[in-house]
């Protein structure tokens, strides 16, 4: 099959990008699947622009999975240059492939506000949707915690200090055995997945 030039074979080994799948024939590395390990590789190390650089040009991927990853690569990409805009609308398009994945919707969400506040739009939708979120308590503090962090750093403090204490009403109520059962899940959930790779 070919894609705009660039060879792409059938799957039947897997090299894990950003927590989602991109296939290649062991053997047989294809230029496209080189170019997005490279491309993630050098984000992981904070090397934005070579990033950036390795993928221009790169058409998404045919696959749903694999297009998902290649816009979130994208969104980590324009955000560690501080493209707060860029990456909120890759995020977008990542979290529309996905609209049942609300750890996606949310990612978008907290791109979305970053972009807003860096560009003096007010943020109130944004916040109210995300502050809207059902999420279990672990889940309901980081994303808390981050709200507060992008609005304390643009100013907004009454905005952050909402954010704040409701972090704080969540860790106060939930249980510490809750909390640290959540995190020891997350952490073999995360070993289990690095090792696959």
């Amino acid at each position: 099959m070919k894609l705009h030039g660039i060879v792409v074979v059938l799957p039947s080994a897997v090299l894990l990008i950003t927590g989602i799948v991109f296939a290649q024939v062991p053997g047989t590395p294809t230029n496209f699947t080189q170019t997005l390990d490279r491309a993630l590789q050098l984000a992981h190390t904070h090397r934005y622009a070579e990033a950036q650089a390795a993928i221009k040009g790169l058409p998404p991927p045919p696959n749903h999975e694999q297009r998902i990853a290649f816009y979130r690569l994208k969104a980590a990409i324009a955000s560690g240059l501080g493209h707060s805009g860029a990456a909120a609308q890759n995020m977008e398009v990542a979290s529309r492939l996905a609209p049942e994945n609300m750890d996606l919707r949310l990612a978008a969400g907290i791109a979305r506000l970053q972009a807003q506040v860096d560009t003096h739009i007010n943020p109130a939708s944004t916040l109210a949707g995300l502050r809207s979120a059902v999420l279990p308590p672990e889940q309901e503090i980081e994303i808390r915690l981050r709200l507060a962090e992008i609005l304390s750093q643009a100013g907004l403090y009454a905005e952050a200090a909402t954010d704040f204490k409701a972090a704080w009403r969540v860790f106060a109520s939930a249980s510490w055995m809750q909390l640290l059962r959540a995190q020891s899940r997350r952490r073999r959930l995360t070993k289990a997945g690095r090792s696959k790779v």
